[in-house]
């Protein structure tokens, strides 16, 4: 799945908190709008 995130270094964090099913803490809409029980698990900040 295309993140559509531009920095590669958010992809990366993306990716390994999916892989290890940990909650990522951001304000970043991207990030946000991907946040779902079964794909991401985001904390607003």
């Amino acid at each position: 799945m295309d993140t559509g995130h531009k920095d590669p270094g958010d992809c990366y964090l993306i990716a390994t908190a999916r892989i290890k099913k940990v909650p990522i803490i951001t304000r970043d809409a991207v990030m946000l709008d991907f946040a779902s029980p079964e794909y991401l698990e985001v904390i607003v900040c």
